[in-house]
């Protein structure tokens, strides 16, 4: 128990000191594609109100733009959003994330685009996601008619009304590969920042999910960051 509080100490003494370092001017961030000097995120032209939450004070900073990750996680979640981000970093290196790269959002709200697979069109990754799991069983259609007018996390919450299909656990890393590839190949604004992210890890900060995300530890597989980077490097294949 001793070990632990003395850990756990030191992790608040980094995040203190974390958080009281000077962070760089926010207008010279304006280029993402060399070496990191802190974790990134990308806050789009639709995200004025956060900007108060964050403490920005008026006409500091032009969106969109590229935001540390460490003063959001400090406004938001305060101590604990900071040994968080250390953690993480830890495991997973300086990163960048956008809002526009996860599929549900929850501190950030965005509309999700629509996106045509197979001839048939989806309003989110997270509605086709879903929707796969139920490939030829009884209730598929079922599930596909309430997808087709849900919201991502209306999406989520059908997702675990139904059987799964036995294989699911073997394709469903496929099945997102082929839904994110639709979602920033089909929309020219969100291939371009995901191109924007030169070669740096992608990181979903998700403490909830071990294997999308970081997990509760912040060591957790980010497999939808993983997909991310080899789309971005195919992306950069296919266009020279």
């Amino acid at each position: 128990m001793r070990g632990f509080q003395a850990s756990t100490n030191g992790l608040r003494q980094r995040a203190e000191f974390f958080a009281a370092e000077n962070i760089k001017m926010l207008e010279e961030i304006k280029n993402v594609s060399g070496p990191l000097e802190q974790s990134l995120f990308h806050l789009n032209s639709t995200q004025e109100q956060i900007l108060q939450r964050l403490g920005v004070k008026d006409k500091e900073i032009k969106l969109p733009c590229w935001f540390p990750q460490e003063r959001i996680s400090r406004a938001l979640f305060h101590y604990s959003g900071v040994e968080y981000l250390i953690q993480v970093e830890k495991y997973h290196g300086k990163y960048l994330w956008a809002m526009e790269f996860s599929n549900v959002h929850t501190t950030f709200e965005m509309q999700e685009p629509a996106i045509l697979i197979d001839g048939i069109k989806y309003p989110s990754v997270e509605a086709y996601f879903q929707s796969e799991k139920f490939v030829g069983l009884p209730h598929y259609q079922e599930a596909l008619q309430k997808l087709q007018f849900s919201n991502p996390h209306e999406a989520f919450a059908v997702g675990r009304s139904y059987r799964l299909r036995p294989d699911w656990e073997q394709v469903k890393v496929e099945v997102m590969r082929k839904g994110v590839r639709a979602k920033f190949t089909q929309h020219l604004e969100l291939k371009n920042i995901l191109l924007s992210t030169g070669n740096h890890p992608l990181v979903q900060l998700k403490p909830s999910d071990d294997f999308w995300g970081t997990g509760k530890r912040g060591d957790g597989k980010n497999m939808l960051g993983v997909l991310l980077e080899q789309l971005r490097t195919e992306i950069r294949s296919e266009n020279e």
